[in-house]
């Protein structure tokens, strides 16, 4: 008799351990009949992330091969890919989620999506379907306009599940990119055959160390792009004595104006020392900002006029330059006092140039500094930084605020390495608040704040293209 209930008892216990083992499995998912068998599938809590395959974040044509994987938790029901709002391709699966369907390439009529597994409206072409086991996979071409497309990609599973994903890509044509640089680290009057050297006015007048230097760096740079964003990078080199007065005149009269094409780019980049003049005055009594030339003579004030060149001269030749054949232009002023060249330098950063053609970006109101641990000028080293996508270690950030958010150079590095390239207006977000860390991390209490003015919206332009890591 006790044999009989031990038996018994070891029997419901192995039941009972049994059904607490299996049933929060099988409570954990979806039974489905399906004719004459019983089919499991697990409930799926949302769709995996929908991925592109090899996607470009820039494109110089006007179109782009989008190729599309989903993880496939539940049978896809339906895909929707829109480009810029407008639906370009639709899936569609019409066999109730028992298996995939081929595509096709019918045009997308309003009244019959039911009837299209795959459907192109207006525009693309469908290049083929990938097969790869439990992943929803297509790959198509979409056609672009120029500059930012938004491609949104939503998907919905036969398990009610809905995701969706916001992918930019940006139309580019490839267009040629003038790069004027005038660097000046030897000054004239340092020389000791000068008649001028030994004046009280030529000793505030040092050479400097890394002028020249930082303007090779930022031409190798903007050269990496040839065949990647520009078709060419014409080269305009102006260093110590050649970065006089007549060949600056020269250049805005004659060269620029005859090599220019419609949609080229233009970078005007000076480095050096800069003067203001007590004379030279604007509408709103400013002083116009002199960029120091490599014979700048100090002895008096028609001399230093004559022997360098107005920010404001520069500023509105290269605008009438984008107006006449519909460019977009940066102007970088990396010298003391150059603020005075950027109108309504003391408005924040969301400060548009007046056309919205032409970016411009100048290191400071004051000082602007130099250091041998940079081996650059402070705004050359933070511009250095940006193309690189990687921000110096030995200067680390701090939060700091822009735009009325708590932003800090990490997140605002982390957004251009996401993007894949880097904007003109990303390049002076970005270089304006990293200067002025760089300099604290180094001289302690001393500052240096660039001003800055941005292109439109409309206008901003890729000036490089991020290698991913």
């Amino acid at each position: 008799m006790n044999n009989i209930i031990n038996f018994y008892v070891k029997t419901c216990f192995l039941g009972l351990l049994m059904w607490l083992t299996y049933t929060p499995n099988m409570l954990a998912q979806k039974i489905e009949y399906q004719s004459d068998f019983l089919l499991i599938k697990p409930i799926s809590k949302e769709i995996p992330p929908i991925n592109w395959v090899n996607k470009q974040p820039i494109v110089s044509q006007a179109s782009t091969m989008v190729q599309l994987e989903i993880g496939e938790t539940c049978t896809m029901q339906t895909v929707t890919l829109s480009v810029n709002g407008a639906v370009a391709y639709e899936y569609l699966n019409k066999n109730n989620g028992k298996t995939d369907v081929g595509f096709n390439t019918t045009p997308l009529n309003n009244n019959e999506h039911a009837n299209e597994d795959l459907a192109a409206k207006s525009s693309g072409t469908v290049i083929g379907f990938t097969n790869k086991p439990n992943t929803w996979s297509w790959r198509g071409v979409v056609p672009l306009e120029a500059g930012n497309n938004v491609i949104e990609v939503a998907a919905l599973n036969q398990c009610d599940i809905a995701n969706s994903q916001i992918f930019n890509v940006r139309y580019e044509p490839k267009t040629t990119m003038h790069l004027v640089l005038v660097a000046v680290s030897d000054y004239a009057i340092n020389n000791s055959s000068n008649p001028n050297a030994n004046s009280a006015s030529a000793a505030s007048i040092k050479d400097l160390s890394f002028p020249v230097s930082d303007a090779q760096l930022l031409q190798q740079i903007i050269t990496q792009q040839t065949n990647g964003l520009f078709d060419n990078v014409e080269p305009y080199i102006f260093f110590n004595e050649a970065a006089n007065k007549n060949n600056l005149e020269y250049l805005f009269d004659y060269q620029l104006p005859k090599a220019l094409s419609p949609n080229d780019r233009i970078v005007f980049y000076f480095t050096g020392h800069g003067d203001l003049l007590m004379y030279e005055k604007d509408a709103l009594d400013r002083r116009y900002f002199r960029l120091m030339l490599h014979d700048y003579d100090p002895s008096s004030e028609l001399s230093k006029s004559s022997t360098s060149i107005s920010g404001q001269y520069i500023e509105q030749k290269i605008e009438n330059l984008t107006e006449a054949d519909d460019c977009q232009a940066l102007l970088i002023f990396d010298a003391c006092n150059s603020a005075a060249a950027v109108e309504d330098s003391e408005i924040d950063a969301i400060n548009i140039s007046p056309n919205g053609r032409v970016a411009k970006i100048a290191a400071s109101a004051s000082k602007a500094y130099e250091h041998s641990s940079w081996q650059h000028s402070a705004l050359t080293k933070a511009l250095s930084e940006a193309f690189a996508g990687e921000i110096d270690a030995t200067f680390a950030p701090n939060d700091v605020p822009l735009n009325n958010k708590l932003q800090s150079t990490k997140a605002m590095m982390q957004q251009i390495q996401a993007q894949g390239y880097l904007s003109v207006n990303m390049l002076l977000d970005y270089t304006k608040i990293r200067t002025n860390e760089i300099v604290k991390r180094t001289n302690n209490r001393e500052e240096q704040k660039p001003y800055i003015q941005k292109l439109s919206r409309e206008d901003d332009f890729p000036i490089f293209q991020i290698s991913s890591k």
